[in-house]
């Protein structure tokens, strides 16, 4: 297993760097890098937040009571999954 990696860190420090190519020579392909770490970023968000959807129901059971885990908290879930693999949303 690899060692903890805060990839939303990791991805804001690249579109960064993407735009100050952007800036520094204007370069259409940097333009498009960029716009793709944004895409990037935004599908591995969204797929950090469906997961913390999920956990948090698991944390209440775990605490006593009855959970269910909804179909929307799984769509949710799976549609990130598919983005972050290059799926469709």
């Amino acid at each position: 297993m690899s060692a903890p990696v805060d990839v939303l860190a990791v991805l804001d420090r690249a579109i960064e760097s993407a735009g100050l190519m952007v800036k520094a020579s204007g370069d259409l392909r940097a333009v498009a890098y960029q716009d793709d770490l944004f895409k990037a970023r935004a599908a591995v968000a969204e797929l950090i937040e469906a997961d913390k959807r999920i956990a948090e129901r698991a944390r209440r059971k775990a605490g006593g009571g009855w959970w269910m885990i909804s179909n929307e908290d799984m769509t949710a879930q799976r549609t990130a999954l598919a983005r972050v693999k290059g799926g469709a949303a």
